[in-house]
């Protein structure tokens, strides 16, 4: 895949989810700033992304994720639980985008943050086994984005995103991507447009000479 969104790091975040905008929309959740910088720093727990649009991701991760974002709940197979648990919490995402652009489509790439935080709320939650390991599906709607930033690149304000109102950032690189696969679909058709050119031109032969054109030394 030449573009993806890249690793993701979840962090709980707590607070109330979804709903209609806040009082005070530039402050997440009804959380502080100073909140959010303690939030941050506790590391977080790895995932991928594995598809992803403008208003939310599916992520990738394994069944410690949950023990993780549920600390000190029962272990559960019960998914419908575990999402009715995992909702009324909010989601800090430390987004680290990555991008594979070939030279001819250099121009694509997209101007974003080589890191960047949203916060979202899990709205599904599925179960997958591979080689013997359970693989854990989340599926996550964005409740807000960054606005501005201070001198640490810490945010300062949120924009709220509700209904399907669309991640600015994730909106630009989607857009980059439908570009990327426009022009490698051009490069494509010109390239078989080519061989089919050279497929249809007549092999040139020698002028064949008969014996008596020859002449004799």
């Amino acid at each position: 895949m030449p573009a993806k969104v890249g690793q993701v790091k979840l962090i709980p975040y707590g607070g109330p989810t979804g709903g209609e905008e806040p009082a005070h929309p530039e402050t997440p959740v009804g959380e502080g700033r100073d909140d959010l910088r303690q939030v941050e720093g506790q590391g977080g727990y790895p995932a991928e992304v594995v598809d992803f649009s403008a208003t939310g991701l599916r992520l990738g991760t394994d069944a410690g994720a949950l023990d993780y974002l549920l600390p000190g709940e029962e272990k559960t197979d019960d998914l419908d639980l575990v999402l009715e648990k995992l909702s009324t919490q909010a989601i800090l995402l430390d987004l680290y985008p990555e991008f594979h652009f070939p030279p001819t489509a250099a121009d694509a790439v997209p101007v974003v943050p080589s890191r960047f935080q949203l916060i979202c709320q899990v709205v599904r939650v599925a179960a997958e086994e591979e080689r013997d390991k359970m693989h854990l599906r989340l599926g996550v709607h964005f409740i807000y984005e960054p606005q501005a930033f201070d001198t640490t690149d810490m945010p300062i304000s949120w924009r709220f995103l509700h209904g399907n109102r669309e991640s600015e950032t994730l909106l630009e690189i989607n857009q980059a991507i439908n570009h990327l696969q426009a022009i490698l679909q051009s490069d494509s058709l010109q390239r078989q447009s080519h061989h089919q050119s050279q497929a249809a031109k007549p092999v040139s032969q020698e002028p064949e000479v008969s014996a008596e054109g020859r002449s004799e030394l």
